[in-house]
C-alpha cells in the first residue's frame, strides 16, 4: 500500500478543485503520489483536445471528479448535465483504453428511483427518476461500453467541505434564525467527502478488481434525521441552542427533480475488499462542523 510508503503512483485527478476532488488532491499528495491535477484554465474539458492531452499523459490512472450534480437544474439544463455526466465520462473511458490508464469514476444512487425498502446491491436493475439520475447512467453506461479498466464508485447524499452541502446549508439556516422544514420521507446514507476520498485512494493503491462498487457512509437516515445530526453537533461544539427541526413530506417539498424515496446503497462489495470502513456519521458530521466554525 502507498500509504506505508511502498507504491508511488503517477495519477490524474479531474475535478480536483470540486467538493470531493479537493480532498483527493489533498489525501493523494499527503500518501505521497504524483500527481497532475489539472486546473479548468489548464484543461477545458469541452475541448476534445483537452481529451488527447490526457491519453497522451504518463499516468497509471485517471480519477474522474467532475460531474453535473445541480439535480433540479438539470431537469431544464439537460445538454449541459448530458455532456459532463454522459459524454465526458465516456470519452474518458474510451482514452484510457487506449492509453492502458485505469479510470476511477463516481456515479450516484440516484441511477435508482422507486421499488426498493432494503439495501440496494449494485447489481440492481437501474431505474433513474430524473435527468441527473438518467445522465449519470448514461456515464456509466459508456465507460463499460468503451472497454477501459474502470472502477465506479457510486455514492450519495455527498457533503463535506470547502464548498456548499446539505450541512452547510442547514447551518446557515439556523444561525439565521429560519424555520426549519425537512423532508423526512426519503432515506438514505449521508456520505462525508474525504472519506470517500480516502477509501478511493485505498481501492486505487490496492486495484482488486475492476467493476462497480458503492462506497457511502453506512448510517441510513432521513434528510430529516441528517439535520439533526448536524445542528445537534453544532450545539455541542458552540453552547447555543439551535431551532426546533419540523419534519415533512417530500409533497411539502416540491422539487424538479423526482427524489428516490429510498436510496440506501449497500456497501457489502466494497467492505469485503478489507478496507477500514467509514467513521458513524456523527464522528464525520462533528468533524464537518470543526471546519464550519473555522470558516465563520
Amino acid at each position: 500500500m502507498c500509504s506505508s510508503g511502498s507504491v508511488t503512483l503517477k495519477v490524474i485527478v479531474l475535478g480536483g478543485t470540486g467538493l470531493l476532488g479537493t480532498h483527493l488532491a489533498r489525501i493523494g499528495a499527503a500518501r505521497g503520489h504524483d500527481l497532475i491535477n489539472p486546473s479548468r484554465a489548464e484543461l477545458d474539458l469541452r475541448d476534445y483536445r483537452s481529451i488527447q492531452m490526457i491519453e497522451a499523459m504518463d499516468a497509471a490512472a485517471c480519477i474522474n471528479a467532475v460531474a453535473y450534480t445541480q439535480v433540479d437544474l438539470a431537469e431544464t439544463e439537460q445538454d449541459e448535465a448530458q455532456y459532463l455526466n454522459a459524454q465526458l465520462p465516456t470519452m474518458l473511458g474510451s482514452a484510457c483504453r487506449r492509453s492502458g490508464k485505469r479510470l476511477v469514476h463516481y456515479s450516484t444512487d440516484f441511477v435508482f428511483g422507486v421499488g426498493f425498502s432494503s439495501p440496494i446491491a449494485e447489481d440492481a436493475t437501474p431505474c433513474p427518476m430524473s435527468v441527473y439520475g438518467r445522465t449519470k447512467l448514461d456515464g456509466e453506461c459508456g465507460i463499460a461500453e468503451s472497454g477501459c479498466d474502470a472502477a465506479i464508485l457510486r455514492t450519495s447524499w455527498l457533503y463535506g467541505w470547502p464548498g456548499a452541502s446539505f450541512p452547510r446549508s442547514i447551518l446557515n439556516a439556523a444561525r439565521a434564525g429560519k424555520a426549519l422544514r425537512v423532508v423526512d420521507d426519503q432515506i438514505g446514507c449521508p456520505t462525508y467527502a474525504p472519506e470517500v476520498a480516502r477509501q478511493t485512494w485505498d481501492f486505487v493503491e490496492a486495484w482488486p478488481d475492476d467493476g462497480v462498487y458503492h462506497v457511502t457512509g453506512l448510517d441510513p437516515m432521513s434528510w430529516c434525521g441528517f439535520a439533526r445530526q448536524v445542528v445537534g453537533a453544532f450545539s455541542a461544539a458552540t453552547g447555543t441552542h439551535t431551532p426546533e427541526i419540523t419534519p415533512i413530506t417530500t409533497s411539502e417539498w416540491p422539487t424538479p427533480a423526482v427524489r428516490p424515496g429510498y436510496s440506501v446503497l449497500d456497501c457489502k462489495k466494497f467492505g469485503e475488499l478489507g478496507f477500514a470502513p467509514p467513521p458513524p456519521v456523527q464522528e464525520c458530521v462533528a468533524e464537518f462542523v470543526s471546519h464550519y466554525l473555522a470558516d465563520l
